[in-house]
């Protein structure tokens, strides 16, 4: 039976990018050298699904982003999403507010706060009284939507500039 089982999760020509189950020691090595050990059973603790992607950004405000400058990536284990991703942006139309109105998973209601990271930008018009010394920016996903916002400072929004670069990396819970 156990020969049975592994040729058909490994395949035919039983390749090394493929789940292995292991009867000898009871244990499941998966792609990336990932290994569980133990007795498994029914209640053996089920790995959370790993999902990975790109997806084409969109942005709030009217705001457009160069071709070839619009695809993000994300990462999804269980109910926790990472996207990453690089924009240059077009010409702005006034003080249009930086804001991604696409995620690939929503954010559920209450989890708002539930966010953490980080904005890159290049080419930035800044206030004069900052110094680039002195400015951080973050992202925040936001609760019960798909939408992520940057902020700079204090909690200002931030502000696109056009022809400037935003590179960001925000992980969030999802449902």
């Amino acid at each position: 039976m156990t020969k049975i089982l592994q040729d058909a999760i490994r395949g035919s020509s039983g390749s090394a990018d493929s789940i292995q189950l292991h009867a000898s020691n009871q244990s499941v090595t998966f792609p990336g050298a990932v290994t569980v050990t133990g007795a498994l059973t029914s209640s053996t603790t089920t790995i959370p699904a790993i999902v990975s992607g790109t997806w084409t950004i969109t942005l709030a405000n009217s705001l457009t982003i160069h071709s070839g400058w619009d695809t993000g990536a994300y990462y999804k284990i269980g109910n926790l999403v990472t996207v990453t991703g690089q924009m240059k942006i077009n010409a702005t139309p006034g003080n249009a507010y930086l804001k991604i109105t696409n995620l690939p998973y929503s954010v559920p209601a209450g989890a708002q706060y539930e966010a953490v990271g980080a904005v890159r930008t290049a080419d930035h018009s800044y206030d004069n009284t900052y110094t680039k010394a002195r400015i951080f920016n973050i992202c925040n996903a936001r609760s019960d939507s798909t939408n992520l916002e940057f902020f700079w400072n204090s909690g200002d929004q931030l502000s696109a500039t056009a022809d400037a670069y935003y590179t960001f990396t925000c992980t969030y819970i999802t449902s």
